[in-house]
């Protein structure tokens, strides 16, 4: 399944505790860290449904898409009628998801109308091919169902996502609607769906930290903003130690009962805290004088929680990876703090398992770094509590682990990587895959440049896998039009020999586009233009941030996994076929580092081939009108020119 896949930060931040609602709203709720792609795997889990991880609240009818992995979600709330009339709904989603209606405002009374076994892309309601090929048509639109104008009915849409690309939406048909299928908006959505009505603004603060454990804690709570369906009679309190605070109807972990008219206040007796521990607390609101805490219109709260203070030592600042050039400095630091009960911190580094002696400061420096010296490294910190380990970092010398210049052989002369083979037709006479490439570059290597003769190289393990930094490079060039090349064929890169999430990183043809990509399997960044010219790639990745490069340049970035095998390939991923999913053109000079590269050095890789070229690096400075990246007299002329025009500097400058 090829699906983007984005990593929405400021999405994530807006998502972490639970907004206040207005008229026209739905309430989303998402549950993290769940595997699976059934709706199944996430009603299993107990924190479903009254523990999600956060929510927020939405004015139509869609979920925020590619932002997270191994997750599940649902959106409820009331949608209106705006006539009397049959309504088709549909939903869309990535992966499995389910449709509920009930037949007015009692979630009792809800059936499921739609789901999707497999997976669509994002709003797709008329249909798409989903995992394994399956048209999810049938399954994904409702049978026609009749609804009064004007009055609610309670909707609920869930989903669980497993990796790559995620979506959810719910669209109609039906009187009064123009067009669609689309995300139903605000105009037909009620305000005050269920379980909205929650004690809010927590005291103290959820999240907070360094709490006394030896003493009493008192909480507070304040009422709801949103008024419920019926009046408050009392608030049930619980609180454990776990995220998954049991069900209401075993009576545990409630430690108190509050009725409406009394003070929002209870108190959390020392003799039931500890150090070093977290405790997770919630006000459910009681909307009925009934003992069936499951009754829909009652409102489990937000899981609030608040840490005690610390024995151990915490790690405030971790040590980070370094990247040297042999002989250089390489430097680790770390910083701890912690309940001061524990005594006095001690340091102790530690390289690949072995305490080194005499290292016992917060800082680690290795003078003259020789290949003795790569490996792992971490600090143990210690107080009278006992030891705290902190992040364990790798010490690279930085190397070309592979390079093929392939002039007029697949041979490596890094003298650290593997050889390649050819595979296909040009494995019987390999010299005639050769011609000339770009001055400086002697000869390259051609695939499949008359016809599609599955032709390929394989090289073997490079030494990086995983997760390990690293950067690769190339010169690249279609030999046909690029509307003849297939969709995904490898360039050059990791591959790996099952198409499996994050599996990959290796340049290819962009599927639906004429696009350069770097390719991570599930995800994709569009690089530059196939257009029968020589081009220099770049990307690098490090610290799960990949980097890609268009002829020298910085073209962007973003948040990724890696999980590769040791595995490149040239013209063909390992996992395609080669009779068809091949690569039709050049490859030159190809290039793997075992760290990231910076900037400059992939500008100055491009312009000791393309010398005429020039890159800006860090991007054109101040005063730069020309856009040659420098500030010099053809900037003075433009500028005097401009003057001359208006009198205005800078305003009139182009």
């Amino acid at each position: 399944m090829k699906k983007v896949f984005i990593v929405i930060l400021a999405l994530c931040l807006a998502m972490a505790g639970t907004a206040v609602a207005n008229n026209g709203e739905l309430l989303y709720e998402y549950w993290s860290g769940i595997g699976g792609t059934a709706i199944a795997d996430l009603t299993a889990n107990a924190n479903y449904p009254n523990n999600p991880s956060g929510s927020q609240y939405l004015t139509s009818f869609e979920a925020p898409w590619d932002w997270a992995d191994d997750y599940g979600a649902q959106i409820t709330g009331y949608v209106v009628a705006p006539e009397t009339g049959s309504y088709t709904f549909y939903i869309a989603a990535d992966d499995g998801a389910d449709l509920w209606l009930s037949t007015d405002t009692n979630p009792a009374n809800a059936t499921q109308i739609a789901f999707i076994g497999g997976w669509v892309a994002r709003n797709n309601f008329t249909g798409g091919t989903g995992a394994g090929g399956t048209d999810e048509l049938a399954n994904q639109k409702s049978m026609p169902i009749s609804l009064v104008a004007n009055q609610k009915y309670w909707i609920r849409a869930r989903n669980k996502e497993g990796g790559g690309g995620d979506n959810l939406s719910v669209g109609w048909t039906g009187p009064g609607i123009n067009g669609g299928p689309n995300p139903i908006t605000s105009a037909w959505i009620a305000s005050d769906p269920w379980g909205r009505h929650k004690a809010i603004n927590p005291t103290p603060a959820s999240g907070t930290t360094g709490v006394d454990p030896t003493m009493d804690m008192v909480v507070s709570w304040e009422t709801p903003t949103i008024e419920a369906p019926g009046p408050i009679v009392r608030y049930d309190v619980y609180a454990d130690t776990s995220i998954g605070i049991k069900d209401p109807n075993t009576g545990q972990p409630l430690i108190a009962s509050v009725n409406a008219g009394d003070p929002l206040t209870i108190t959390i007796p020392a003799s039931m805290m500890d150090y070093n521990t977290t405790y997770y607390w919630r006000v459910d609101t009681i909307v009925k004088t009934t003992t069936d805490a499951r009754d829909p219109n009652n409102a489990a709260g937000n899981l609030w929680q608040f840490q005690t203070l610390l024995t151990y030592p915490v790690i405030d600042s971790q040590p980070g990876a370094q990247y040297v050039d042999a002989g250089d400095t390489a430097t680790f630091t770390v910083a701890a703090g912690g309940h001061p009960a524990g005594g006095g911190l001690r340091y102790q580094w530690y390289h690949n398992g072995a305490a080194i002696p005499g290292e016992t400061g917060t800082t680690l420096e290795i003078v003259g770094v020789d290949s003795d010296d790569e490996g792992n490294y971490y600090c143990e910190v210690k107080n009278d509590a006992g030891p705290t380990n902190s992040a364990t970092v790798p010490l690279i010398i930085k190397a070309l682990v592979a390079w093929y210049p392939l002039d007029g052989d697949v041979l490596d002369y890094s003298g650290m990587g593997p050889d390649g083979t050819v595979w296909g037709v040009g494995a019987e006479d390999p010299n005639q895959m050769f011609s000339e490439s770009l001055p400086g570059l002697d000869q390259c290597i051609g695939v499949n440049i008359s016809a599609l003769r599955g032709e390929y190289v394989v090289f073997g393990d490079v030494g990086i896998t995983g997760n390990m930094a690293r950067s690769i490079t190339c010169w690249a060039k279609n030999a046909v039009p690029v509307a003849e090349i297939t969709d995904w064929c490898n360039i050059f890169g990791f591959t790996s020999d099952a198409g499996t999430a994050e599996m990959s990183f290796d340049f290819n043809k962009q599927g639906g586009t004429t696009q350069y990509c770097i390719h991570r399997y599930g995800a994709e960044w569009s690089m530059g233009q196939i257009d029968g010219q020589w081009h220099f790639l770049a990307a690098t990745f490090v610290d799960g941030v990949v980097k890609w490069y268009f002829d020298g340049a910085y073209g962007g970035q973003a948040t990724t996994n890696l999980q590769t095998q040791p595995l490149l390939h040239l013209g063909k991923r390992g996992a395609q076929s080669a009779n068809t999913v091949v690569w039709r053109g050049w490859v030159d000079d190809a290039r793997v580092y075992n760290y990231p590269l910076s900037d400059t050095e992939v500008a100055v890789m491009y312009t000791e081939i393309d010398t005429e070229a020039m890159v800006c690096v860090g991007g054109n400075p101040v005063g730069d009108l020309s856009g040659n990246c420098r500030v010099d007299l053809p900037d003075l002329v433009i500028m005097a020119s401009a003057w001359l025009e208006c009198n205005l500097v800078p305003d009139c400058l182009p």
